[in-house]
C-alpha cells in the first residue's frame, strides 16, 4: 500500500556521493535504534548492499540513465514490511521519494499512522531542495501578515500556481490557531506549503481582494496544483484548544 509519494526539485550542489552520504546518515542519526543497520561503512561504492534479511538497504547506480536509486526495507515482528525508496535522476535533478508498506501471510492488523520521512528534513536542512516558484520547501510554516498579502491572495485568485500545494490556515474568532500549525507543517514536509494567517485582522482585506472568496476564523483551504483536483475547505468547529482531528483531515487530504 502505498502511504507517500513526492518528487522533489533538486539543487545541483547535490553530487552523487553527497546523495548517498546523506542517505547513510539518515539511516545511521534514526532516533529509532532497530531501524539502524550496524556495521555500515562506505567507501565510496556506487553499488552495494548493506544488512540482513529483515533490514537492509539497497544502493544502485544506472550510468546509463545517470541515476542512483535507494531502496531500504523493514520487516517488523507483525509482519508488516516497509519499503523506503529515494531515486535521484541527476540529468533531471528531481528526486522520487516513496514510501511503501505491505505485509506477510502472517501479518497483524496493525495502526496505519506515520510520518513523511525525516530524509526530506535533511535535504531541507543542506539547502537541497529547490524553491518552489518564490515559496521555499519548508519544514515550518509561512506567515500571512499586511506586507505579504499577495502571496495567499494571487493564490486564492488562481493567478498563482505551485507545484506543492498550499495549506492556507486562517485564525479562529479569537484570533488564534485553529490547529497546531508547527507540528502541521512538519507532518507536510517536502509535500505542501503551509501558510498562517497572523491575525484575523487581515480578513477585511483578503476578502475585498477576493471577492469574498477567502477563508476565515479558523477554516482551512487546500489549493492544489492541478486543477483536476478539487479545491477543498475545512471549516473548524473545536470551542477549545487545538482541533486534532481537523489537523488530521487536512494532512491526509495532502498525502
Amino acid at each position: 500500500m502505498l502511504l507517500f509519494s513526492s518528487l522533489l526539485d533538486i539543487n545541483k550542489t547535490m553530487t552523487k556521493d553527497a546523495f548517498i552520504r546523506l542517505v547513510i546518515e539518515w539511516n545511521q542519526g534514526s532516533p529509532h535504534e532497530n531501524n539502524i543497520i550496524q556495521d555500515m561503512v562506505w567507501n565510496g561504492e556506487r553499488n552495494i548492499r548493506y544488512g540482513s534479511d529483515g533490514l537492509w538497504l539497497d544502493i544502485e547506480e544506472y550510468r546509463n540513465q545517470n541515476i542512483i536509486a535507494v531502496r531500504y526495507e523493514k520487516k517488523e515482528d507483525d509482519g508488516s514490511v516497509w519499503d523506503t525508496d529515494y531515486v535521484m535522476n541527476f540529468n533531471s535533478m528531481k528526486m522520487a521519494v516513496r514510501l511503501d508498506r505491505s505485509y506477510t501471510e502472517d501479518a497483524l492488523n496493525a495502526d496505519p499512522k506515520f510520518s513523511t520521512p525525516h530524509f526530506i528534513t535533511l535535504l531541507i536542512e543542506r539547502g537541497y531542495i529547490k524553491k518552489d516558484g518564490n515559496l521555499p520547501v519548508l519544514r515550518e510554516p509561512i506567515v500571512i501578515e499586511e506586507e505579504n498579502l499577495e502571496l495567499i491572495t494571487d493564490i486564492i485568485n488562481g493567478k498563482s500556481r505551485y507545484r506543492l500545494p498550499v495549506v492556507y490556515i486562517t485564525r479562529t474568532y479569537y484570533d488564534e490557531d485553529p490547529v497546531n500549525v508547527k507540528f502541521l507543517a512538519s507532518r507536510l514536509k517536502g509535500v505542501a506549503h503551509v501558510l498562517v494567517q497572523k491575525s484575523n485582522m487581515t480578513n477585511s482585506r483578503i476578502k475585498e481582494a477576493t471577492n469574498g472568496k477567502n477563508e476565515y476564523y479558523g477554516a482551512i483551504g487546500i489549493y492544489f496544483p492541478s486543477k483536476a483536483t478539487a479545491y477543498r475547505r475545512y471549516l473548524y468547529r473545536s470551542a477549545l484548544g487545538y482541533d486534532s482531528f481537523l489537523s488530521e483531515k487536512v494532512f491526509r487530504s495532502v498525502i
